[in-house]
């Protein structure tokens, strides 16, 4: 099976561990036992849905669809629980629900880093649809799916990466605290990475920025949508709507005192270059859009900055570079 060349050993653990599972876990008969449930797709679609989803995701995501599947045990970071409504991976504002096209594309690419395989080319797009119409039904509400919006701002595309982009990205990693969590290297090993929980109380550790291999994706589109919608359920907050930042708003003594040396400077000439919040007042409301996307890309740009060259081992344990430079085009 391709999957097993464009996955990596990692992947293909998982999928004899699945069929493992599915092999010595009595299957249930489906039933449309909820009407809420059918309100937005036809009992057909839920009974396809429910095929794929009792052969490829109940091992880790259970029959219920709360995480807790025959294989979940033991699995870091846990399977996501459908019955909750919480999703980090969305392009929606931070606490709703996400778009089908969300969810689509963690089905179809997996998520890297977890044991979440991607399933495009194993699954056709009818069973990739079928099966997120299934995962839907789990969290029925169906007014608040209906009302599920991307943030508009979300299609923008990235400048090219400068000098001075680069060093306001670095002011603002460290004015938003980035550091306190991912480090002054980008590695995870911040002062309060070893302290972090998720929303059910579980021990959670925060990206090493170091890998290209972030699991809601490494496209500068995809990292500025983690900025802007944060990942719910997790400590990694939504940064929307706080880029326009005056030079005044920022006392540099202050906020460097727990900066190394070489931060420090860093932080003082990000301060310096702010625009004044006279000249930020004097700007129209679309020139002030403009300079807080620009700052966002700003922070977007750093953080990619900090990715180190693969080693060997790195290279093989990845998922397929060939569907990395797919998303990156996206």
């Amino acid at each position: 099976m391709n999957i097993f060349r464009n996955r990596g050993l990692r992947n293909s653990k998982f999928l004899i561990l699945l069929t493992l599972s599915y092999l010595i876990t009595p299957q249930k008969a489906f039933c449309v036992d909820n009407p809420t449930k059918t309100q937005n797709a036809s009992a057909f679609e839920l009974s396809e849905g429910n095929k794929v989803y009792s052969i490829y995701c109940a091992a880790c995501h259970g029959d219920l669809g709360d995480g807790n599947g025959p294989a979940a045990v033991g699995i870091s970071p846990a399977p996501r629980d459908f019955t909750s409504g919480v999703y980090k991976f969305r392009s929606t504002p931070t606490g709703s629900l996400p778009t089908d096209e969300d969810l689509i594309k963690v089905v179809q690419w997996g998520i890297p880093g977890t044991w979440m395989p991607g399933w495009k080319g194993l699954l056709s797009e009818q069973e990739i649809n079928n099966v997120v119409t299934y995962c839907k039904s789990f969290f029925p509400e169906p007014r608040k799916w209906n009302n599920v919006e991307p943030i508009s701002s979300l299609i923008e595309s990235p400048p090219q990466p400068n000098s001075e982009l680069l060093r306001d990205g670095e002011g603002f990693y460290l004015l938003f605290d980035c550091w306190q969590c991912h480090g002054f290297d980008g590695r995870g090993s911040g002062p309060s990475a070893k302290k972090l929980i998720d929303s059910n109380n579980r021990p959670i550790k925060p990206t090493n920025l170091t890998k290209n291999n972030y699991r809601a994706g490494f496209s500068p589109k995809d990292i500025r949508k983690t900025f802007l919608t944060g990942l719910s359920g997790s400590p990694m907050p939504s940064y929307k709507d706080i880029f326009l930042i005056a030079k005044e708003d920022v006392e540099a003594e202050e906020f460097s005192k727990l900066y190394p040396s070489k931060s420090k400077k860093t932080f003082f000439d990000y301060q310096i270059h702010l625009p004044s919040s006279s000249y930020i007042n004097s700007l129209t409301e679309n020139e002030q859009k403009a300079l807080m996307i620009r700052n966002e890309w700003a922070l977007v740009h750093y953080v990619r900055s900090l990715v180190k060259k693969d080693n060997l081992i790195d290279w093989f344990f990845r998922n397929n570079p060939e569907s990395e430079s797919l998303k990156a085009k996206k």
